[in-house]
């Protein structure tokens, strides 16, 4: 992500070195956990130097991490990119404990690199991650905001319509737009149906609504009045509920 990563010159640079570049999506390190973890490392050992300017101390802090064992592989960096470790300074002023012959050490530097095996990074991450069943029919998704947020702003943007999917990443139209987001950023939208939004209130089949225009039919002479009712009629909410109130405060 950045302008500078989509320029001419660095396409024309990928281009010459035969180099695929791939996008991450934003405001996700994890989808580029190694360089993050690297770059997490890096600053904790930049903070660990009296020396505010860092370019002073990067080269040393280089050193050391490139010189650090990893547990999971059980070997340093600089071993897998040269095939051999690098010289410490406190190395130099060392006179080496064993005097082996040259070509004896390149016969059994030949024989121990024959019977190295690459190693698979492990996984340290055990915990499963929920995804919402929605996500993979819904029309529309809600956006977390993960930049700066004032107090009262809501934590998620949107909804957005969704363009594409994948099983990791959701392209949305956001101001027009077309925008990929990281699949852990989203929710499912949902929308009220438009016809349950538009429909009449309607009151329960047991109750007559109350209505002005109803014509009343006139008492016949041979037929008794009845009294007039003194109750008013219940109120219907649009579920269907009555609503009984307190004659007291009627």
């Amino acid at each position: 992500q950045g302008r500078q990563f989509e320029s001419s010159l660095f396409s024309l640079l990928s281009k010459l070195l035969g180099v695929q570049k791939i996008r991450t999506t934003p405001y996700h390190p994890s989808s580029n956990g190694i360089v993050e973890r690297f770059h997490r490392s890096l600053k904790q050992s930049l903070r660990c130097h009296a020396s505010t300017k860092w370019t002073e101390s990067i080269p040393v802090v280089l050193l050391g991490l490139r010189t650090a064992l990893k547990e999971d592989l059980q070997c340093t960096s600089a071993e897998l990119v040269y095939g051999s470790t690098l010289k410490l300074p406190a190395e130099f002023f060392e006179t080496p404990s064993l005097n082996v012959e040259p070509h004896q050490f390149l016969k059994n530097l030949r024989n121990v690199m024959d019977q190295l095996k690459p190693v698979s990074t492990a996984s340290h991450d055990r915990q499963k991650v929920f995804v919402h069943p929605a996500l993979g029919t819904c029309t529309h998704v809600f956006v977390r905001h993960d930049a700066f947020k004032r107090p009262l702003q809501a934590p998620y943007d949107g909804p957005y319509c969704v363009l594409r999917r994948t099983d990791k990443t959701f392209t949305i139209e956001k101001n027009g737009k077309e925008s990929t987001i990281n699949i852990d950023r989203v929710k499912p939208a949902f929308f009220e149906n438009s016809h349950q939004s538009s429909a009449p209130t309607t009151a329960s089949p047991h109750v007559t609504a109350p209505s002005s225009m109803q014509s009343v039919p006139e008492p016949s002479p041979s037929s008794p009045a009845s009294p007039p009712n003194s109750s008013p009629p219940p109120y219907v909410t649009r579920s269907g509920r009555r609503v009984h109130f307190n004659p007291r405060y009627l």
